[in-house]
């Protein structure tokens, strides 16, 4: 099966998955609407599994099946404090606080990953729990896995950071 995203243009507008069928002569075979995606990194598959980003306040992060694409299999719950997310330069008036999410990566097996620009963090979840998350102090654009999986990275517009799994330590680079 081939996946193809097309977008509302409005935060009012809902995003339509639409999912083609490339063997069969009407292409789309099912569709899903909900998640507001805002990145080119904001969705991922693996096996039957659809994984969500959206840029909304909460409820940000969710896995789909794909092949009843009109269910939800589960909203991944995030942990961070809101106050301490935010970035040197912006104060309590200036943020709105939530999840926002731009990407989002199926990790090693049953694990997540996900950034944006509300958490300011990348966040390790399994399907029923965050396990951990790293404040960056940034909002957070983009991300990717190694092929390995030892590897996290992600970024901004100022900063970039890395991940590694086997030492439990990150570095960055402006």
């Amino acid at each position: 099966m081939l996946i193809s995203l097309s977008n509302g243009s409005k935060k009012s507008s809902s995003t339509l998955f639409m999912l083609k069928d490339k063997r069969t002569e009407m292409g789309v075979v099912n569709s899903l609407h909900g998640p507001f995606i805002c990145g080119s990194d904001g969705i991922d598959v693996k096996d039957n599994r659809l994984l969500t980003a959206s840029w909304i306040r909460e409820k940000a992060l969710e896995v789909w099946d794909i092949r009843d694409c009109g269910k939800r299999v589960c909203h991944i719950p995030l942990e961070y404090n809101e106050m301490s997310e935010m970035s040197e330069t912006t104060t309590t008036s200036d943020k709105k606080f939530g999840e926002y999410l731009y990407a989002c990566k199926f990790y090693s097996n049953d694990q997540v990953v996900a950034c944006g620009s509300g958490t300011q963090s990348l966040h390790l979840c399994d399907r029923k729990r965050a396990l951990n998350y790293f404040n960056c102090r940034t909002p957070l654009y983009c991300l990717d896995v190694s092929s390995s999986f030892s590897l996290i990275s992600c970024g901004g517009i100022n900063k970039f950071f890395a991940f590694t799994a086997s030492s439990n330590s990150s570095s960055s680079s402006n």
